[in-house]
């Protein structure tokens, strides 16, 4: 297990500058410091440093095979700690939850998001969500009002009720089967 992440030769190099920061840091202090307080303080800056410098041999001998098996697979438990930014031209993959807001979607994107986002609710098994499209003059209300009266998998739907968005999110109730008869109710 590699919970810093530290067999990733980039996050190694980012820890060990890291350190010798801290240890160029307590220098720097205690040079001010030592006039004031004396040889004591030098003692106390070495194994400080002693202390760092151990702490970062033992820190990277752990480290060893980067969290991946012997086909080069990487083991479970061990994901990197550092983010990992996914690639422009790659699709991101999101959860689906049972609820799903519009407004960050361009207009133009409306219909084929609420498309694709009932087929995969349906697929996660949910047969209740909300569309959460915002209340303004009604235009994106009406668009996905649209798209759901010819869904095959939208039986029903209805506005939800104030304490879930009311007028500014719409509850779509979905069949297992592709099949089912859309309309509002």
């Amino acid at each position: 297990m590699d919970p810093l992440g530290l067999r990733d030769p980039a996050v190694r190099r980012a820890y060990l500058a890291t350190k010798l920061a801290v240890v160029a840091l307590a220098a720097g202090v205690t040079a001010l410091l030592a006039p004031r307080f004396g040889p004591r303080l030098w003692w106390a800056w070495a194994a400080f440093a002693g202390a760092m410098a151990l702490l970062a041999v033992v820190v990277l001998a752990i480290g060893g095979q980067g969290g991946r098996g012997e086909d080069g697979s990487r083991l479970a438990g061990s994901e990197p700690s550092i983010p990992v930014v996914p690639d422009p031209g790659e699709p991101v993959v999101l959860p689906v939850e049972d609820w799903i807001d519009l407004h960050p979607f361009d207009p133009a994107e409306i219909p084929s998001v609420v498309d694709e986002y009932l087929r995969a609710a349906a697929g996660a098994g949910f047969s209740e969500v909300r569309i959460v499209h915002g209340k303004g003059v009604g235009v994106q209300r009406e668009r996905v009002r649209r798209l759901l009266e010819g869904h095959p998998l939208v039986v029903r739907f209805a506005d939800a009720p104030p304490e879930r968005g009311g007028w500014g999110a719409t509850l779509a109730w979905l069949s297992g089967d592709g099949g089912g008869t859309s309309g509002e109710g």
